[in-house]
């Protein structure tokens, strides 16, 4: 549907008489011959517009010769129904009396007229809709159904006038006479011969327009802060807001409920090419309710009467209703009809989520909690739901709303509100019933899920979260050691766990040992001062395995011994599987370009070019960096079982980095002969 049935206040007076869908209403046809041999007779004297029972007797004419094939029919079936809708009655009793509009018996009259017009409309549309139904388009049944509903509407309307005695009668007259002259009526009705209340109750196409012109007249006098609390001004203004409170609900909540009763009449639903646009869901009507809803807001705080303060909020939230139901019907429409109004459905679903709270949350603040759950209830406000249940310690209320909106996420928003007003461990301690609704929502939240995959005994998906965790933090050392520990512990707790898993645990804390040795260990003092100037705390900061490498044979180390290049290749073996072949070449080129640089090759090229002893030019080579290096490829066994070797020493000794020394053919020998006098074959 694209209207549900709306709140209704006990202001309310329903007039509507329609009982059933499947055929048009029994009220409608009941009437028919009446009003029909009652539209025929009597007059008015003077010219006057076309009569309703002329129109219906034309299109029962038209009917009878075969209007289940009249194509031409059904396109003007909305003419005919909008001529019936603004239509004059065919006579009027008052027609010999002076003054009509002063007449004692112009209410009854008034309401007599609209009823039967009601039956003649029903005999055009028993006529025209079941006959021409595969003919009428979406905008042809809407727009009838718009025209009964606007009927419905001012018997409503005229009922309440009616119904009204003693001092709210005149108010309520006076309020319509001041309201229909704002709609320019004032004129046309003099040149009628009629009253404005006769010429607004004929044409009822402009009905609606009777909301904004109530509201504008309402606040013609300013606003009722302007006034004291008591004051008699004030109590008038404020019963002047109830009167209008009263004829929104009975216009509005009448043509719903007779939208409502036709929806199977006029298959309202059914075989949809365009989007509905009903009169009650208008840019004109929605605003008018928004501006009623502000009225009213203010006069309760206005009004020192307890009784009058618990009836304008009951009005208050059939304002509300009458406003979400527009958006709530039409967003139904949207997304049962597929994703080519997909980017009006987002306008409209954006646009009902900052009304909703703005129009339900008040009820809070004014204490009317019960009707605050109302609302919440109907609009799927959860935030508010949440926010009260919590308010009011109340899981047992959360638990109904968690089964009874299920499959609309009630549950995801409850644990994504948790998370965002700082109650992750409420969140974590959620009843074991929404475990798994809980692990699904954590999926997307991994810092948590591995606590909650731990509460649940699932420590193996827990271990694979830590892991992650871990990989992932690149940032601070402490976390990513203590992540590591919990990844080492739930594997241990797995039931089934992979040994490449527990393989991967130590890996990654040899790195974090080797960062720990770099700050527990004096001689690095002047290494771990350089990395702090430059911004990197080593006690704090993570480092990952190319800025270790660096640590050990970058700027801050100016001569690396023995053990700081064996850390250096032994961190660069590990971490290997991290990086592309391409990468790892690239890298290891870099090492050992870097471990030359470390040494003056030029003054080793000059003293081996003394004819020194195989002894001593061992000894010369044995003093610089790149022997240290060259020996870990044969002696230390993790680079042995994995088969690293050291570059091409052409290759190598042909870098830009070595400057003058590129190329020189002498270095080369010297590498050559250090990486023989390394090689385990010595």
């Amino acid at each position: 549907m694209l209207a549900a049935t709306p709140l209704r206040s006990s202001s309310s007076s329903s007039s509507s008489s329609l009982h059933h869908r499947s055929t048009l209403p029994s009220s409608l046809s009941s009437s028919s011959s009446a009003a029909l041999a009652r539209s025929g007779g009597g007059g008015g004297g003077g010219r006057r517009p076309a009569s309703a029972g002329q129109h219906v007797l034309l299109t029962r004419d038209v009917a009878n010769a075969a209007i289940a094939q009249s194509l031409a029919v059904a396109a003007s079936a909305g003419i005919q129904s909008l001529a019936l809708l603004n239509a004059f009655p065919a006579d009027d009793p008052r027609w010999a009396e002076e003054n009509r509009a002063e007449s004692a018996s112009a209410p009854a009259i008034i309401l007599q007229q609209l009823v039967e017009k009601r039956a003649l409309h029903g005999v055009f549309l028993e006529a025209v809709v079941p006959a021409c139904q595969a003919s009428l388009n979406t905008a042809d049944r809407w727009t009838l159904c718009g025209h009964s509903e606007k009927i419905e509407a001012a018997i409503a309307l005229r009922e309440y006038q009616n119904a009204q005695t003693g001092a709210t009668s005149e108010a309520v007259t006076a309020l319509m006479q001041q309201t229909l002259a704002r709609l320019n009526l004032q004129e046309r009705s003099q040149v009628l011969g009629m009253g404005m209340q006769d010429l607004f109750y004929y044409e009822l196409d402009h009905l609606d327009d009777i909301l904004a012109a109530l509201v504008e007249q309402e606040q013609a006098d300013g606003f009722l802060s302007h006034l004291a609390v008591g004051q008699s001004e004030a109590r008038q203004r404020l019963e002047t807001v109830n009167i209008v409170n009263s004829m929104f609900e009975i216009i509005l909540t009448s043509a719903l409920k007779c939208r409502e009763d036709l929806d199977e009449f006029f298959h309202l639903h059914e075989h949809l090419t365009t989007i509905p646009d009903p009169w009650t869901s208008s840019t004109k009507v929605r605003n008018a309710l928004v501006r009623q809803y502000e009225v009213t807001t203010e006069a309760i705080g206005r009004t020192a009467s307890v009784e009058q303060r618990a009836l304008f909020l009951q009005q208050l939230a059939v304002l509300t209703d009458l406003l979400l139901t527009s958006y709530w019907g039409e967003l139904e429409f949207l997304e049962f009809h597929g994703p080519e109004y997909e980017e009006r459905h987002v306008a409209v679903f954006n646009t009902f989520v900052e009304c909703r709270p703005r129009f339900i949350d008040p009820f809070v603040k004014h204490n009317d909690t019960a009707m605050a759950f109302a609302l919440a209830e109907k609009y799927k406000h959860f935030q508010l739901l949440i926010q009260m249940c919590e308010d009011m310690d109340a899981p047992a209320q959360l638990d109904t709303y968690v089964r009874q909106f299920e499959p609309d996420g009630f549950a995801q928003e409850l644990f994504q509100w948790y998370l965002d007003h700082g109650k992750a461990a409420k969140l974590l301690k959620s009843p074991r019933s929404r475990d798994a609704a809980l692990g699904e929502f954590l999926k997307t939240h991994p810092e948590l899920s591995w606590l909650h995959d731990i509460r649940t005994d699932n420590y193996a998906q827990a271990a694979m979260t830590l892991r992650d965790l871990a990989k992932n933090e690149t940032a601070l050392f402490q976390k990513r050691k203590t992540l590591l520990s919990l990844w080492k512990m739930a594997l241990a707790c797995a039931d089934e766990s992979n040994p490449e898993d527990s393989e991967d645990v130590w890996q990654f804390m040899w790195f974090m040992q080797v960062q720990e040795l770099l700050v527990s260990d004096a001689k690095y003092a002047p290494l771990v001062a350089g990395f702090g100037n430059n911004g990197v705390n080593l006690e704090t900061d993570y480092l990952e395995p190319l800025r270790l490498i660096d640590a050990f044979i970058g700027q801050y180390n100016p001569i690396p011994d023995a053990i700081d290049l064996a850390l250096a290749m032994e961190t660069y073996a590990r971490s290997m599987p991290s990086r592309s072949d391409e990468e790892n070449t690239s890298l290891l080129l870099d090492i050992c370009v870097r471990s030359i640089l470390k040494n003056d090759w030029s003054a080793v090229i000059n003293a081996s070019k003394q004819s020194p002893t195989d002894a001593e030019l061992l000894q010369i080579l044995n003093a610089t960096a790149f022997f240290s290096l060259a020996s870990l490829f044969d002696s230390q066994e993790l680079l042995y079982s994995m088969n690293i070797t050291l570059p091409d020493i052409v290759l190598l000794a042909n870098d830009s980095r070595l400057g003058i020394l590129r190329g020189n053919t002498e270095l080369i020998r010297l590498l050559q002969t250090t990486a023989g006098m390394t090689s385990r074959s010595m």
